[in-house]
């Protein structure tokens, strides 16, 4: 393994999440804002195109959830203020300092309290770097 071609990304998202579910015929809503932060291991494969892989935080600051027709209900403390997952990726450089990535997030820890759940997400991104 060639060190020279390892490198640590930290970078910080916020995210906003929004989906929805029909049960029994009733529709509800989930609506969250969160801030990630994932520090990962970058390993360069060339100079175009890299792995990731490390550990990632959600940081939980805003959950509702309605019911169609009703009023919204704040769950926040429902949920949990911080998840914890591990998240894996590649990019590819397109042009000079941006780069294109996929990352999939792994959630080990539960997102609701007391409730048997984990998290799973695919992410696209585009990266603008500065330095």
């Amino acid at each position: 393994m060639n060190f020279n071609s390892l490198a640590i990304q930290p970078n910080i998202a916020f995210a906003y999440h929004h989906t929805a579910e029909e049960i029994e015929k009733l529709k509800f809503s989930y609506t969250q804002f969160n801030c990630d932060v994932p520090l990962l291991v970058r390993y360069n494969l060339s100079p175009q195109l890299f792995l990731m892989v490390g550990p990632e935080t959600h940081f939980n600051f805003y959950s509702k959830k309605k019911l169609k027709g009703d009023k919204s209900e704040n769950i926040k403390e429902k949920n949990a203020f911080m998840e914890f997952g591990l998240t894996f990726g590649a990019a590819v450089s397109i042009i000079k300092n941006i780069d294109l990535d996929f990352r999939y997030f792994l959630g080990i820890t539960e997102p609701i309290k007391n409730e048997k759940v984990s998290s799973s997400i695919l992410q696209l991104g585009v990266s603008y770097w500065i330095l």
